[in-house]
């Protein structure tokens, strides 16, 4: 059932490092005058595909009365050269700069993009780790601490969750109903897993919250003794303590972890702040 769930979605790769053997892959940053930037793909398009550029990424950020536009090409069966490329790309009217980076030189098989710092997300800077990475460090709170490591994490979650409706609420004017939507998208869209509102009781403030493909359950298993979610058991509890005005309680009862097919938490609310 998790994997039906997930596959409902597209994977999305995030163009920050890339192994593409064989390619010679060269990174352009183009400033765009605003009302003439279909025109100018549209001619940047014929134009690669005359001198045998092959397009592999490309993304636009609109700034005002300029678009910026960062693409990627693989001129391993060019019929010309970069330079020459360069100097078509920048005679077209409405083309305001262009800047590249021949990366294949660099770091051979190895593609990185090279002109942006830092990341961010809403404003604020972020830090892109592998899953992997997450998971190894994790495991190490785990590893060193035992079952010690759970309040650590549920802690953590707690604040995290604060933070997140305190952004929300900060940035948008929805109603509790809405801002839960909006938790599941961010959820999906941040690859935290894919949240579900498996049931919400009114009379008991009683809400069920279900997670397919739960990222932490592969954190905690084999070493956590009970279901091992804590950071994410905690970032429920946040977002509930912030969103009712009440103090809540969460009980993680399905976990990936010990071979149930989704993560499953019970949130109540038991008493007034």
């Amino acid at each position: 059932m998790s994997e039906a769930v997930v596959k409902q979605y597209l994977p999305r790769e995030i163009f920050s490092i890339s192994l593409r053997p064989k390619a010679k892959i060269v990174e352009f940053l183009v400033y765009i005058r605003i009302s003439r930037y279909r025109t100018i793909v549209a001619k940047a398009l014929k134009l690669m595909d005359r001198l045998g550029f092959k397009l592999v990424y490309g993304s636009f950020y609109f700034e005002g009365r300029r678009v910026k536009w960062l693409f990627f090409v693989d001129i391993s069966k060019a019929k010309s050269s970069v330079e020459a490329f360069y100097k078509e790309l920048s005679s077209i009217q409405g083309v305001l700069e262009v800047k590249y980076q021949e990366i294949y030189k660099l770091f051979g098989d190895i593609s990185i993009e090279m002109f942006h710092y830092p990341t961010t997300i809403l404003g604020e800077r972020s830090i892109v780790f592998r899953f992997s990475d997450v998971v190894r460090a994790f495991r190490a709170l785990w590893e060193t601490f035992s079952e010690g490591a759970a309040p650590i994490l549920f802690l953590m979650g707690i604040n995290t969750g604060k933070e997140l409706a305190s952004l929300i609420s900060r940035f948008t004017k929805l109603s509790h109903e809405q801002g839960i939507s909006l938790f599941k998208e961010i959820s999906r869209a941040v690859g935290w897993g894919i949240v579900e509102i498996a049931g919400f009781d009114k009379s008991r403030y009683e809400l069920v919250v279900r997670v397919y493909d739960c990222w932490e359950s592969a954190v905690s298993r084999g070493l956590a003794k009970s279901p091992g979610c804590y950071f994410t058991k905690g970032i429920i509890k946040g977002l509930a303590d912030t969103y009712s005005g009440f103090e809540s309680e969460v009980e993680e009862v399905k976990c990936r972890a010990r071979g149930d097919d989704y993560c499953e938490f019970i949130c109540k609310v038991k008493a007034r702040k």
